[in-house]
């Protein structure tokens, strides 16, 4: 019997990860019915370094699901495509989205407020790949928090909701409580009040509303959802935030798979990353990927440890080439031509 020591190394590894998940769990559990403070900082503690330690059996995993074969030997039969492309998209929402991985940054490290919320806008969604955008802003806040603590309310507008700004607000109650299916705009202060009920200290909020383009056959559809929906929101939000004893942040992202009439944001206030104001309404433009964006990735999420580096130049070029930096076809070659080695 021929021993295949990439799987056994991975049935450790895995195995060890499983063992771990209980004493995370634990700790938890012990940091938040904690009777002193003393007890639950250190019950805390506990939980990062266990959490800090199933991250780096994760990332052992990864590293050798990506290595490929040392030889021609049996032992190592060589990489499981399924594996591969799994660990491949979970990962490219880290190629580009710079400017607006800044922005999340310095919302979080705000200590002016305890209560820290920024409304997002994407445009050109379906040609810039806002939905790895989405993967990406959620990625950042969720580590930003302990477990537990970030909480993401995902809503998805369809052709029936064609023109209804109310469809934005029955999705959220979905998440909150059905029985606050109320007509608008009678609905939005029930909405708001009840997400920010449900906040607690350190509670990491992502608001994201997909396919927002729906909305735009109400010409005032996204005046309303910066001067009705996020600042009702804001003002429950301000009320709070004070009786938590710790910080709360909410984001919210809109998606538009293409791009907003002048017209529809005439008359809302925005504002620009230099000069953020929580109240406005933010608008972050996603930009077409470049050599240095492609040839990153590889180098540190696509390819293998030791992979020769001219064979890296010589892909991101390549890619660059065939894609003419299109965010959609990168993604799509990324995955293909990785997977492929």
């Amino acid at each position: 019997m021929i021993l295949d020591s990439r799987a056994s190394r991975r049935e450790a590894l895995e195995k060890c990860q499983q063992l771990l998940v209980p004493q995370y769990e634990a700790a938890l559990i012990q940091s938040a019915l904690a009777a002193d403070d003393v007890t639950r900082v250190k019950a805390e503690q506990q939980a990062d370094q266990i959490g800090a330690r199933m991250k780096q059996i994760d990332e052992q995993i990864a590293k050798l699901e990506l290595a490929l074969p040392a030889g021609t030997g049996l032992s190592d039969p060589g990489r499981d495509c399924a594996r591969v492309d799994a660990l491949l998209e979970r990962d490219l929402h880290h190629i580009d989205f710079k400017q607006l991985r800044q922005w999340i940054r310095a919302l979080l490290d705000a200590e002016l407020d305890p209560a820290r919320a920024g409304l997002v806008m994407i445009q050109r969604s379906s040609e810039r790949n806002g939905r790895l955008c989405a993967k990406c802003v959620e990625e950042i806040l969720r580590a930003a928090t302990r477990e537990g603590k970030f909480r993401h309310f995902p809503v998805h507008l369809g052709t029936g909701d064609h023109a209804d700004v109310g469809a934005v607000l029955r999705g959220l109650a979905g998440h909150l409580d059905p029985t606050l299916g109320l007509q608008v705009p009678a609905q939005v202060g029930l909405v708001t009040a009840a997400l920010c009920r449900s906040l607690q200290a350190r509670n990491v909020v992502l608001i994201e509303i997909g396919c927002c383009e729906y909305l735009l056959g109400d010409p005032e559809a996204v005046q309303w959802m910066v001067a009705a929906f996020w600042r009702q929101l804001l003002a429950d939000l301000a009320l709070a935030a004070p009786k938590l004893h710790g910080t709360v942040t909410i984001v919210a992202l809109l998606l538009f798979g293409g791009t907003v009439p002048e017209a529809a944001l005439a008359a809302v206030d925005c504002c620009r990353v230099d000069d953020f104001r929580p109240e406005r309404l933010l608008e972050i433009e996603l930009t077409t990927w470049n050599y240095s964006d492609v040839l990153n990735w590889l180098t540190y999420w696509g390819l293998p440890d030791g992979h020769p580096p001219e064979q890296i130049e010589l892909l991101a070029r390549t890619i660059l080439d065939v894609t003419q930096g299109d965010p959609m076809r990168i993604a799509h070659e990324l995955l293909y031509r990785c997977a492929a080695l």
